[in-house]
């Protein structure tokens, strides 16, 4: 009887041999779709490209590309995800645009803490043709923000079948451009069954099959079950993976499926890097060191698989002598966080350093930095990563919000108060309610910038900001829906559980991930759910 890896190997091999001996040729609906755009984008405008799971739209946007850097038409590729961005050699909508989060001062929840928003000083380059894909996650925030640059034509390319953008109003493409293409072909997989199964699972997602149980499409040769008690270890940073739609589930299985020395990661975050960057003017201090401005620079992985090194060895030199070195970057350790300078960067003849920016993270709360890791994302970013799993993240995060939240309410009726607004001031501490109502919007301001109040509003900012700048990432082994749309993957893991509370266009995402094969789980053990 073949063990659980023996099957991911064979899936795995699959996808060596399709590498080394696959030609990419695109089908007449590909070669259609192709010269329509090719025909039409000058005029200007925006389409969309639809395509079910797997229908080749990947391969079409690659080919657009091949075309425009042929022909010397600038074409940028972007995608929603940074997964999906990195399998195009794009970047994300995000950072194209120039776009960061910022901290909202009327946030009513922890999620609404920070909000998306541009860069005063990025210029937007402005190609002939914008591809961005995964567009099915665009809502109309992210949607208004790309209007406004208005780009001259931009092709949308999306499954709308998929999972539609999170917290944010639905886009309605067919009435918003003027071009709607449509693959309709299975292309990601050659094997008959599961092209079945994922078109069953969209009959199902229409409402025009009902009772699918995934267990009954078992063949045991593509499509095979095992125990859970029979799992043993992926393969090292495999490419295949369990997606389940539960948090605690998936941590399960990452924890049972993944090697200790495994180094591949799904992070789900847009990761803020501080920067400390020298001004225009070059201003020094007495010393000769430059003055520097701290600049938040967003560098987006939404949902993209990355190499993260945990530098315990790194970590613990820095701690007993202050400074370490990793590859050409010097750490030094400070009271507020680690000062990163690369130690490689030229310095011009009678300068003190560099003017390479260095690169500062600032420590959290001290009851925080204790569950986290120093760490270095695809060697140039270093960050903390959060040791425990993503329930106990998003739990502590909710605990700084609490703490930040009272603050924020007094915030808000001060600034509510000034604008006109009819606010109960009665929340307001006494003081603060009298010298309100008594001084000059301008006399207040400046009496109220050192009052104790004040003071704590920004303390527990700053315990909430360098808590969420913290990463929670989970090994690639295992991933949630949400962290799997827009991703191929040689072979998928289901077990009954995997679609636990979700949604039919959920159970969709998650199945039509496989290109060669699936492993249905039984059995697992269900003392998760009581977390979830």
């Amino acid at each position: 009887m073949m063990e659980f890896s023996d099957y991911i190997n064979g899936f795995e091999k699959l996808e060596k041999v399709d590498e080394v001996h696959g030609k990419r040729v695109l089908t007449p609906d590909q070669a259609i779709v192709f010269k329509s755009i090719i025909n039409t984008y000058r005029s200007g405008g925006m389409a969309f490209l639809q395509g079910g799971a797997g229908s080749g739209k990947t391969v079409l946007i690659r080919a657009l590309k091949k075309y425009c850097d042929a022909n010397e038409i600038k074409c940028a590729v972007t995608a929603t995800t940074g997964k999906a961005s990195s399998a195009l050699e794009g970047a994300t909508i995000h950072s194209y645009m120039g776009l960061s989060m910022k901290q909202n001062n009327n946030a009513e929840t922890v999620e609404d803490a920070l909000v998306l928003g541009s860069r005063d000083d990025f210029t937007v380059e402005m190609p002939e043709i914008l591809i961005i894909d995964e567009a099915s996650m665009i809502g109309q925030k992210l949607l208004n923000e790309i209007m406004q640059r208005k780009f001259r034509y931009i092709l949308y390319v999306g499954d709308l079948n998929q999972l539609p953008p999170v917290k944010d109003k639905k886009v309605d493409w067919k009435g918003l451009v003027q071009y709607y293409y449509e693959l309709t072909k299975t292309l990601r997989t050659k094997e008959p069954s599961l092209a079945k199964l994922f078109n069953d699972f969209k009959l199902q997602k229409e409402g025009e099959l009902h009772d699918l149980d995934i267990f009954d499409y078992v063949n045991g040769e593509n499509i095979v079950e095992v125990e859970y008690a029979d799992l043993n270890k992926l393969p090292k940073n495999s490419l295949s993976c369990f997606v389940g739609y539960r948090n605690k589930l998936v941590e399960k299985f990452a924890n049972r499926l993944t090697h200790e020395d495994n180094t591949m990661y799904n992070l789900n975050v847009g990761v803020v890097v501080t920067a400390m960057v020298v001004d225009d003017e070059l201003t020094q201090n007495d010393n000769g060191y430059y003055i520097r401005n701290f600049e938040n620079q967003q560098k987006f992985f939404n949902g993209e698989d990355v190499e993260i090194i945990k530098l315990t060895d790194t970590t613990s030199e820095l701690v007993k002598n202050g400074f370490a070195m990793y590859g050409k970057w010097k750490l030094k350790l400070t009271k507020k966080g680690i000062l990163i300078t690369n130690s490689t960067a030229r310095k011009e003849k009678g300068e003190a350093e560099s003017k390479a920016p260095k690169y500062f993270i600032s420590f959290p709360p001290s009851e925080v930095l204790e569950y986290c890791t120093l760490s270095i994302i695809n060697d140039d970013v270093f960050s903390l990563i959060w040791d425990g799993d993503e329930e106990d993240f998003k739990d502590m995060l909710g605990y700084y919000f609490s703490e930040l939240s009272p603050h924020l309410k007094i915030d808000q009726t001060i600034r509510g108060y000034h604008k006109g607004k009819n606010v109960d001031l009665n929340i307001l501490p006494i003081d603060i309610k009298r010298k309100l109502t008594e001084k000059s919007k301008l006399d207040f301001t400046i009496w109220y910038e050192f009052h104790e109040e004040n003071t704590k509003r920004k303390a527990r900012w700053k315990d909430l900001l360098t808590a969420k700048a913290i990463v929670s990432a989970r090994p690639v082994s295992a991933r949630t829906v949400t962290k799997g749309q827009g991703i191929s993957v040689p072979c998928v893991i289901l077990c009954e559980d995997s679609f636990y509370g979700a949604s039919d266009r959920a159970k969709y995402v998650a199945v039509t991930r496989c290109k060669y094969g699936m492993v249905l789980v039984r059995n697992v053990p269900t003392e998760w759910k009581a977390k979830s």
